[in-house]
Formats: C-alpha cells, sequence, structure tokens
C-alpha cells in the first residue's frame, strides 16, 4: 500500500522535466528512503504505469553553460530583427526578387556504430554488429522551413575556409534569393576575416541553445536511420548518407524543419 504523502511526491518526481531518476528500480532507492521502505517493486511499476502514463525516454541535452534570458531576449527579438532585416533589403529590391527563411548547421558522421534499442520478440537478447573506429567526415547543410529547399556539401573537417566556401556555393543557389540564415556561434562560424555573400545575412542564436535551430533535427533524422547499422568504410556510409538526402524531399525538410517561433514570425513579414 502506498501511502498519500508518498503518491504525492512520486507524482512530483515524474512530472519534474529536470529529473535524473533512470529506472523504476531508482525510484523504488527513492522512495524507501525518503518515504516508505514497505512499498514492494510491483506495486511502485503498476502504480507508475496506471496513474502516471510513466515511460522510459531519452531527456533532451540542455548545455550546462545555457542562459535561458539570452535564449528568451533572443526569441521576443525575433520579430524586430526580420523586420530590421527585410527594410534594409527593400533598399536593394532590383537585386533581389525573393526572400527565404533558413537554418544552417554541420554535423560529423564517423564510422563508430551508434548504438540504439532495436525491436527483437520478448526473450531476446539481440547482438549488435560494432566498431569503435574515429574515421570520419563533415556533411554541412542548410535548409529552409519555408520553401523545403535544401543544399549540401561534404568535408573532411570544419574551419572558416570551408565555411566561407560553403556561402560561397550556397549563393550561386538562385543569386536572385535573399537567405536569412539562422545560425549557431561555432568558432568557424565567426565570420572573422572572410568574405559573406551580399544575398546572405546571419541571425545568431544564442551559445548552447542548438534547441533554436530546427536543422539539428535533420541530422537528427539522419543518424536514427544509421544507428545499430555497420559501414565497412567511409564510402560505403556516405553511399547511405547520398540515399537519405535523396529521400529528404521538401515536404518532409519543412515537416522536420518547421518551428512557429521562425515560420510564423518570418511569413508575417515576408509574402511567400
Amino acid at each position: 500500500m502506498i501511502e498519500e504523502r508518498t503518491k504525492v511526491a512520486i507524482a512530483a518526481k515524474l512530472a519534474d522535466p529536470l529529473t535524473t531518476m533512470t529506472s523504476y528500480v531508482e525510484l523504488l532507492d527513492w522512495v524507501h528512503r525518503e518515504y516508505q521502505s514497505n512499498v514492494k517493486y510491483t506495486t511502485l511499476y503498476k502504480h507508475c504505469r496506471e496513474h502516471h502514463n510513466s515511460v522510459l525516454i531519452v531527456s533532451r541535452k540542455s548545455h550546462h553553460k545555457k542562459d535561458k534570458e539570452a535564449a528568451k531576449k533572443f526569441k521576443e527579438d525575433l520579430p524586430d530583427k526580420l523586420c530590421e532585416i527585410k527594410s534594409s533589403t527593400a533598399k536593394n529590391k532590383n537585386k533581389f526578387d525573393s526572400a527565404h527563411l533558413y537554418f544552417q548547421d554541420e554535423s560529423r558522421f564517423e564510422l563508430m556504430t551508434k548504438q540504439k534499442r532495436v525491436l527483437v520478440s520478448k526473450g531476446v537478447k539481440p547482438i549488435g554488429k560494432y566498431q569503435h573506429s574515429y574515421q570520419s567526415f563533415w556533411l554541412w547543410g542548410c535548409f529552409s522551413p519555408i520553401t523545403g529547399n535544401s543544399f549540401y556539401r561534404e568535408t573532411s573537417s570544419v574551419s572558416n575556409d570551408l565555411f566561407e566556401g560553403f556561402l560561397q556555393e550556397l549563393s550561386k543557389q538562385n543569386p536572385k534569393e535573399f537567405k536569412i540564415m539562422v545560425i549557431d556561434n561555432a568558432g568557424f562560424n565567426a565570420c572573422k576575416n572572410i568574405a559573406i555573400p551580399e544575398n546572405i545575412e546571419f541571425i545568431r542564436i544564442p551559445p548552447y541553445t542548438p534547441e533554436l535551430n530546427p536543422d539539428e533535427k535533420v541530422w537528427q533524422w539522419m543518424k536514427e536511420r544509421v544507428a545499430m547499422k555497420f559501414f565497412e568504410d567511409l564510402e560505403s556510409l556516405k553511399k547511405k548518407i547520398t540515399e537519405m538526402i535523396t529521400q529528404l524531399k521538401s515536404e518532409l525538410i519543412k515537416s522536420i524543419t518547421r518551428y512557429d517561433l521562425y515560420t510564423k514570425t518570418f511569413l508575417s513579414n515576408y509574402n511567400v
């Protein structure tokens, strides 16, 4: 029998988004230590499932250096920032015939096998083929939540020069389109001593706030599909990445990267 005060405590614990509780066994230990020593595992498990629909899921990472106030201010200032960009580009309306929003990021893909849960019948103990290899390459991407347009570039590393090259190639894709690009604060994105094309302007998210760049969701979509897969060499992995890129049609890209914070604000400023 679970006492009422224990039930209240369990409800609060399960409702805490910052919880570090990783199992029902750990939850039971906590209950025994802080509230009741006579609660059985089966009783606790049944209570959590029936009354709280509890599940074990992976937490979304949030960097310990994240400035919540900076993230809040970024969201509040975004409409004014887009309005400011629109006003400045209006002076060059003869150069550009359209404007669109993009999210830019880069991600490392390596041969090391990404571990993940697999689907099997009850009682089966799955064995995953695994290799520990740091051979890798980088994939740069730019995605529009408005049109679903995308642009990719593969490199062996990351640097200011490579970022500049990426921007130059991107600017040539529909050169009369003004590209408003949301980017993070990676060191090589500092843009010191690099030429930024006139049809590209940046909106920088605050440090340690990857959740404000929906481009991250595209990499997640890709990496979920290479998890638990074994690749003999980088060429095999690159072939798989190429296959996934062909699957990322415009409607799927819009679905993955859509974030009302950006899309609604952009569409309220631009006629698309």
